[in-house]
């Protein structure tokens, strides 16, 4: 007889089976879709955020000309606010709380981010998320859940479009680059501190992947204290505000941690490339706060200048080789460069924007040192030092000072071409004898040295030679 308990077992297992499968796909369609289409509902669960603070994201392409809701779903109990954020590479997105613009409450741009204010019954939020472009952007939309006691970013502001902007507001030109912020917490805003951080992509690296990555790694308050580097206050200035020099092609991400007592939130990062990637225009041709006062920054610039030369004047003809080699091998490297896209050429482009731009006097001079960099930087140190090997070996035996080649070569044609007929102190008594000239084997010391010229060696040659003396070299017998 058949074995109808196994048959039922295996019958109910698969059942089972094909009934999670369908919840479970019907469910993927919305929540882990690759492609959003207008009208579609994402839906974003923070299950796995076991802490405050934790980043739930995923990376989704939006269809052109079309408006997405986003659900986020399981949110801490007794939480205080969500953070949400959509950050797209190059190309603007809008982010808002309707689905019918309004004033004040959407905000347009590439690193976006809302908050949404929960109470001890809520553990959802909503969302829209609209790409206005007449192609297809991939985006990276991430949530994070904080306490009652955490600071809310942006909470106070006065300045940008939404009542709380936990976003940064950043502008550049071919100089400086701006990061602008607003206060968290009005209720305790005196009692927040804010530490702003900024870490850099690698040269001339415009791909998503590196973008999204990096934002990723700078949205927890423990990522950007790990991963980034922490800017000095400034003395001068909005306290929110940051001025950084510019490297154009050199991705920086920024971002804000506002503190309040012993709880810290982040606020949403911004990357900026100081140029716009889209339309070819990243191209190009520290920190140090007492420098931001033009009068100390161009006295320490000129002692140091001056100190160089003052140091190095007991060795002149050294010097003067390895300002030479330095200077040379410099040239050299500048056009590998500005093709390459490093950042050496700013050695002297910052000197240079701080004698023309006013704004540049406040801006954080903390150029990325990165691989290229590096390769530059020992390419120019070797060409330096076979720069010095070769003029100190041409030197050997010769005064200090030669006078130039060019020089040389002129003042000798100018004597062979046209001879000095007056004398002076310092002529030769005998022209023709400025090197000692001897004959060996022959006495008669009043012959004269053979001249140096060509010419008057070849007309003596032609000359007919005297006739002996016959009463000395033949004496006659008796």
């Amino acid at each position: 007889m058949p074995n109808f308990n196994g048959i039922h077992y295996f019958t109910f297992s698969l059942l089972w089976c094909m009934i999670n499968v369908s919840q479970w796909s019907s469910s993927m369609a919305q929540v882990s879709a690759n492609i959003l289409k207008d009208g579609d509902i994402f839906i974003l669960s923070v299950v796995n955020a076991k802490e405050y603070g934790d980043v739930v994201d995923s990376i989704q392409t939006v269809m052109p000309l079309s408006t997405v809701q986003i659900d986020i779903l399981d949110i801490l109990p007794n939480a205080g606010f969500v953070l949400f954020q959509a950050h797209s590479h190059i190309y603007n997105i809008t982010l808002s709380y309707s689905l019918v613009l309004t004033p004040h409450t959407y905000v347009n741009g590439t690193n976006l981010g809302l908050v949404g204010m929960m109470d001890s019954s809520s553990r959802s939020a909503t969302f829209f998320l609209r790409n206005s472009n007449t192609f297809e952007v991939p985006v990276l939309i991430a949530s994070q859940v904080y306490g009652k006691e955490a600071p809310i970013p942006g909470g106070c502001n006065m300045e940008f479009p939404v009542e709380v902007s936990p976003f940064l507001v950043v502008k550049y030109n071919s100089k400086v680059v701006v990061v602008d912020s607003q206060p968290a917490s009005c209720e305790d805003t005196e009692f927040v501190s804010y530490d702003m951080y900024r870490t850099y992509l690698p040269e001339k690296d415009f791909t998503s992947s590196t973008y999204f990555t990096a934002l990723r790694n700078m949205m927890s308050v423990d990522n950007i204290t790990m991963k980034a580097k922490k800017v000095t206050a400034v003395k001068t200035g909005p306290p929110l505000r940051r001025v950084y020099s510019a490297y154009p092609g050199t991705a920086s991400v920024h971002s804000v941690v506002a503190t309040l007592g012993f709880e810290s939130a982040a606020y949403v990062p911004a990357i900026t490339y100081a140029c716009d990637p889209a339309t070819d225009s990243c191209e190009v041709l520290t920190d140090f706060n007492y420098l931001e006062n033009d009068y100390n920054y161009w006295v320490v610039y000129i002692c140091l200048m001056l100190s160089v030369p003052l140091l190095l004047i007991p060795f002149n003809q050294k010097a003067n080789i390895i300002s030479c080699a330095v200077l040379g091998a410099y040239a050299v490297i500048i056009p590998i460069d500005h093709y390459i896209g490093s950042n050496l050429k700013y050695i002297i482009v910052n000197i240079i924007r701080r004698a023309t731009s006013l704004e540049f006097k406040s801006a954080v001079i903390a150029p990325p040192y990165q691989l290229r960099d590096l390769i530059l930087t020992l390419v120019w140190a070797g060409l330096v030092g076979m720069g010095y090997v070769v003029q100190w070996q041409q030197q050997l035996g010769k005064p200090p000072f030669p006078p130039p080649p060019r020089q040389v070569r002129g003042e000798r044609f100018r004597r062979n071409r046209f001879p000095q007929t007056t004398a002076t102190e310092h002529t030769p008594l005998l022209i023709d004898a400025r090197i000692p000239w001897s004959n060996t084997g022959d006495d008669n010391v009043f012959d004269s040295p053979p001249s140096t010229s060509n010419w008057q060696s070849f007309l003596r040659k032609l000359q007919p030679s005297a006739p002996a003396n016959p009463m000395i070299n033949h004496p006659q017998t008796m």
